[in-house]
């Protein structure tokens, strides 16, 4: 029995999960960009100074969420469904496969600790634990947006899978060359990293692959 094994039987694999979402790549870089740019362009810089790395997070969250709610609207016909119930915003996509939540990412791919720890349903799920009022044999993941170092700009986009503070896998959205599986080994992730030779891999909604030269 493998690590984890208790919390993942049953769930999808990284590359079935990669399959249902690759048509909706293009939609959520939309969100977290649009969500940014709103923050950005619309909150005075010298509020912004004022405003801690945490409340950011919130804000921007709201307004990814807000975007969400637009972008994902009455795609039911795609098995796309929008659930706010137990008081948070979730999407179910491939019907009740996969269930997923929008959140800010660390470098890593995860969502740290101390931003569920003190909440006993955010602990419940990101421990893949029975949820009442979920549909709790659906994929967990998060979908979320990375900062440069500077936390000036996005400079990811990525879906993720975790158990607790571990990540199980990552890729980042329109760049599968950049895929990671956190349980294996932190030197993969940071050879990933640093190898800024790899190209770009752009992935059209249709599934086309274009590789991008420097």
């Amino acid at each position: 029995m493998g690590l984890f094994s208790f919390a993942t039987e049953g769930q999808l694999s990284k590359d079935e999960v990669c399959e249902l979402m690759l048509p909706l790549y293009d939609d959520f870089c939309y969100v977290f960009h649009s969500a940014w740019d709103e923050w950005q362009g619309q909150i005075p810089a010298a509020t912004r100074d004022k405003v801690t790395p945490m409340q950011r997070g919130g804000f921007v969250n709201d307004l990814a969420v807000d975007y969400a709610k637009n972008m994902f609207r009455n795609r039911e016909k795609q098995q796309i469904h929008i659930c706010e119930k137990l008081n948070f915003f979730k999407l179910y996509i491939g019907g009740t496969k996969i269930v997923a939540r929008l959140k800010k990412l660390q470098p890593d791919y995860t969502v740290p600790a101390s931003a569920y720890s003190s909440h006993r349903q955010a602990r419940l799920w990101y421990k893949n634990s029975h949820i009442p009022g979920l549909v709790n044999s659906a994929t967990r993941l998060t979908i979320g947006y990375i900062l440069n170092p500077i936390e000036t700009e996005i400079s990811e986009i990525a879906v993720s899978s975790q158990i607790g503070p571990q990540l199980l896998w990552g890729v980042r959205i329109h760049d599968e060359a950049h895929s990671i599986d956190g349980v294996n080994s932190v030197d993969t992730t940071k050879k990933i990293y640093e190898n800024e030779g790899l190209p770009e891999i752009q992935i059209s909604p249709t599934g086309e692959r274009r590789s991008q030269s420097n």
